[in-house]
């Protein structure tokens, strides 16, 4: 990141590094918690140690996590969490957004279920009207009453942004 202190938080990869709730693929479930780093209200960065094994698979993920870091960096280091955000789905969904300028950066999660399985997490947003998944680019618009439906099926969550081009 742009800033090296605070590091927030550190993150430990590996077999440890595991939801104890739901077992997710531990790879996959480092990815998931660094996305959900990334949009906490003064996210600056995450360091990983190797407090566990670190494998080709952690790499993945990692990568992944890191290469929407990269492309989202000043939303995600300089953006306003956007408050009071409204959302139905499961008692374990959440959605997160963040606000810079005329982008929107927009977390969708949920972790209720031990396998996989297909969720909907309906939520408002007022600061934007086209949402698009930034590792797919599908395009989410909301209902004519202003609801986003995100459908997570074997994925737990999904990041969407809205705004300009984006590298």
């Amino acid at each position: 990141g742009k800033q090296a202190l605070p590091l927030v938080p550190t993150i430990s990869p590996g077999l440890g590094y595991m939801n104890p709730l739901c077992a997710l693929d531990p790879h996959e479930q480092m990815k998931y918690q660094i996305l959900e780093m990334m949009m906490a209200p003064k996210a600056l960065g995450y360091t990983v140690y190797a407090g566990n094994d670190f494998d080709l698979g952690d790499m993945k993920f990692a990568a992944e996590a890191n290469a929407i870091l990269a492309r989202f960096e000043d939303i995600i280091t300089d953006g306003e969490v956007l408050p009071d955000l409204k959302w139905q789905g499961t008692d374990q969904s959440t959605v997160r957004a963040k606000k810079l300028g005329d982008e929107v950066l927009v977390l969708v999660s949920d972790y209720s279920t031990y396998d996989p399985v297909t969720t909907d997490v309906g939520f408002t947003l007022s600061a934007a009207k086209l949402l698009t998944d930034v590792e797919t680019n599908e395009p989410l618009r909301p209902t004519a009453q202003g609801l986003y439906r995100v459908t997570l099926k074997g994925q737990r969550l999904r990041m969407l942004y809205a705004g300009g081009k984006r590298r």
